[in-house]
């Protein structure tokens, strides 16, 4: 049984002292989040050494080593820093074998002083959760930082979120090193108490850098970007259609979905960037993955990019149909400047909707039931709705 766990880095790139927020730590999840995280932090000073201090001890009291490795580290990869003369790097381990539904607590050490206590919770396995759900948090800085300062206070009064889903466009350009530590600062503005929310990340179509996108936040589904999350009844697909949405993505969702689709009681539900069913742009590629949403039962198709909300009736071959249809929900609103949908296409009528409005999304995964509820910025419901089986 892990109880504590001490890793260990030599030799961090140096660099000037800059503003590092909780040293931008940062818990991914990907396809285990029962039982793994990648834990990630910014190394930004001239430390020679640090380690990361990991315990369900949160008074560290009795620290028992049981365990200590190199931490990988990596120097982000952005020519710009040198423009600045900056050399950050990022630091990061896996843990494994964790419990489920188990608090663990984190703290980083360092040659002259050591961070906060901050904790992290694994996936429960029971009781009902809640995971939210957003995209497209660039462009608007201090409406990124007001709506993150929206989700902390309710996660304030909703104890059962457990991670964040999010869909990708964290910033302008992914390849600027900047810009995402000013996102990793913000985002840390959703930190309750020391509690940190954990990720589920989605490339988007501003995440040119696919290296840099790794980088921060641990090369979720293995450098493809592309994983199956399962919680509680939901089988949660995050998809990458920043790369080929055909060859080997789409034979892995095709058998992952077919996989997925023996298991009774299960609820699918996928999340991508760039909308099959958009409310603004024309469809994307992922267009090409919709025969496989409907012949496997996908429920809920999570969408970004478009920068508005929307909300279509359930699809299934280019019509309406309640028993067999596909939600397409979302479309991005984590800060970014909202745009006007077109709302005279056709999936968003017969009880569809599309209208200007920052919005993050909570989906409640119960035992027999996955109910989605849509705020604005302030924290108010504006929308939702509730899957049953069938």
């Amino acid at each position: 049984m892990l109880r504590y766990l001490m890793v260990g880095a030599m030799g961090l790139a140096c660099g000037p002292k800059t503003v590092v927020e909780g040293y931008q730590l940062r818990v991914i999840w990907d396809v285990n989040p029962h039982s793994e995280a990648t834990i990630l932090w910014t190394v930004e000073s001239k430390e020679n050494y640090t380690s990361l201090l990991v315990s369900k001890d949160d008074l560290f009291e009795s620290v028992i080593e049981i365990d200590q490795i190199n931490i990988f580290f990596e120097q982000y990869n952005n020519s710009k820093l040198f423009q600045v003369n900056e050399n950050p790097s990022v630091a990061y381990t896996r843990l494994e074998n964790l419990e489920p539904g188990t608090e663990y607590y984190l703290k980083i050490l360092g040659a002259q002083k050591e961070s906060e206590v901050f904790y992290f919770r694994t996936a429960p396995t029971d009781g009902i959760k809640k995971i939210l759900i957003g995209g497209d948090s660039r462009s608007d800085r201090p409406n990124r930082i007001t709506i993150n300062q929206t989700i902390k206070e309710y996660r304030a009064n909703n104890p059962e979120v457990i991670a964040f889903s999010h869909g990708g466009d964290y910033i302008d350009d992914g390849s600027d090193w900047r810009q995402w530590s000013h996102w990793l600062n913000d985002w840390s503005h959703t930190t309750l108490n020391g509690q940190i929310l954990p990720i589920i990340p989605t490339r988007g179509n501003h995440e040119i850098d696919e290296i840099l996108f790794n980088q921060v936040f641990g090369k979720p589904g293995d450098e493809t970007n592309y994983y199956l999350t399962q919680i509680g009844i939901l089988d949660l697909f995050t998809l990458n259609s920043e790369i080929s949405v055909l060859g080997d993505q789409y034979t892995w969702l095709q058998n992952s979905l077919e996989e997925a689709s023996k298991v009774e009681g299960r609820f699918r539900v996928v999340n991508y960037h760039r909308p099959a069913k958009p409310a603004v742009k024309q469809p994307a590629s992922t267009k090409y993955w919709i025969p496989l949403f409907e012949k496997f039962d996908v429920r809920v198709a999570l969408e970004s990019d478009g920068h508005v909300y929307k909300r279509t009736a359930p699809i299934f071959g280019d019509s309406f149909n309640e028993d067999n249809g596909v939600i397409y929900l979302g479309e991005g609103g984590l800060g970014v400047k909202q745009r006007s949908p077109k709302n005279h296409r056709w999936f968003l009528q017969g009880g569809g909707m599309s209208f200007p409005m920052d919005h993050f999304i909570a989906a409640e995964i119960g035992d027999d039931y996955l109910h989605f509820s849509s705020m604005d910025k302030n924290g108010e419901i504006f929308d939702e709705f509730t899957i049953s089986p069938r």
